[in-house]
């Protein structure tokens, strides 16, 4: 390129180039002479969006968890499920939530951990699921397969609403799992 001399009011500039290297001497109200207009811009190149890494089987575990509670929680506003009672409702979740392995069965504090870890709106447990050893006896306490209604002990309509919320809760989780 080669060296050159700007005319300015006060002072002299001297622009050496070498390889992109440039020094500058004064800075009153330079007058360029002779400027070399800039180039245009580089088009401005758009980030493709970071792929978010595949979710763990335990991730997706717990997401399908999360969306099945949010569902039921829509699904408890219904006319069917509307009077269904919070221990009917975490009875049958615990009892599905056990017989697939994703949480202990009898680890009441642990289920109640797990579910409130999940943070769905609504669906907390305000004990941690202490209270579901009380109602987890009899056939209750056998994998939701095996609940006979002839062998349950005590109120047939009790059991009809234990009943009702596993197996709705077993139907949305397994929609939500396919997903």
């Amino acid at each position: 390129m080669g060296d050159r001399i700007f005319n300015m009011e006060k002072g002299a500039i001297y622009i050496e180039h070498l390889e992109n290297q440039v020094n500058y001497f004064t800075t009153d109200k330079v007058q360029v002479v002779n400027a070399t207009p800039l180039p245009p811009p580089a088009e401005t190149v758009t980030p493709s969006p970071a792929r978010t890494p595949p979710l763990t089987p335990e991730e997706r575990t717990r997401q399908g968890v999360r969306d099945a509670l949010c569902a039921m929680g829509r699904k408890m506003q219904t006319d069917e499920m509307k009077d269904l009672p919070r221990t009917a409702l975490w009875q049958g979740v615990y009892r599905v939530l056990a017989d697939r392995g994703i949480v202990k069965a009898e680890d009441y504090a642990g289920f109640g951990r797990y579910i409130n870890a999940l943070e769905v709106e609504g669906m907390t447990l305000a004990d941690n699921g202490k209270g579901l050893s009380k109602t987890d006896d009899g056939v209750l306490r056998r994998p939701l397969a095996e609940w006979d209604r002839t062998k349950y002990k005590g109120n047939t309509k009790v059991f009809d609403r234990f009943y009702l919320a596993a197996t709705t809760f077993d139907e949305i989780l397994t929609a939500c799992m396919k997903n």
